[in-house]
């Protein structure tokens, strides 16, 4: 059984430790599905298993990280005479995804292949699946983005990696009356 503390997770995601020293120990069984039937693990190329598979269309991102931002559409009236304003929510905002990977070769040459794979899907101008466990909570049912940008940053002397993030909005599927 292994462990790890709840303040290292903070450092790495928020840049801060707390004060107070929690520690969860992991249980030896894991769950391999998600309630919404996405698999928590997958396994790469090269036999390595990574924990939260990311697909987009049908390429699978190994050893990729997905956060999502989800805001709200609020109209905020101010209050004459009054301290405050009066709030209206009117509708959720789509949803920002970002995810970030490195694409990697055992070759001592550069990942174009893998590079040129990330951009046909880049250049597809319509609305593409995503599947994750954790995006499949917020997609419900829709499972579409639409990329926006595909940031590759520099790698000075490093060959073998490039690093790469997706940046992309949900789509969803709206039926108009007539």
């Amino acid at each position: 059984m292994s462990e790890f503390l709840i303040r290292d997770i903070f450092q790495r995601s928020f840049g801060y430790q707390p004060e107070a020293e929690f520690r969860i120990e992991q249980a030896t069984a894991r769950r391999e599905i998600s309630a919404l039937g996405q698999p928590y693990f997958d396994v790469d190329d090269l036999g390595r298993e990574h924990f939260m598979p990311i697909r987009l269309e049908n390429w699978v991102i190994p050893f990729g990280v997905v956060s999502v931002t989800a805001r709200k559409n609020i109209v905020s009236t101010p209050m004459v005479e009054r301290n405050g304003s009066v709030h209206e929510i009117i509708s959720i905002n789509d949803y920002s995804i970002n995810i970030k990977g490195i694409l990697l070769i055992n070759e001592n040459d550069y990942p174009e292949d893998e590079v040129r794979k990330l951009y046909e899907i880049f250049k597809i101008n319509a609305a593409i699946t995503l599947r994750s466990a954790k995006t499949d909570i917020f997609l419900v049912g829709e499972d579409k983005v639409v990329i926006t940008e595909i940031p590759l940053p520099v790698t000075p002397g490093i060959q073998q990696a490039q690093p790469f993030e997706i940046n992309c909005l949900s789509d969803t599927i709206f039926k108009l009356e007539q």
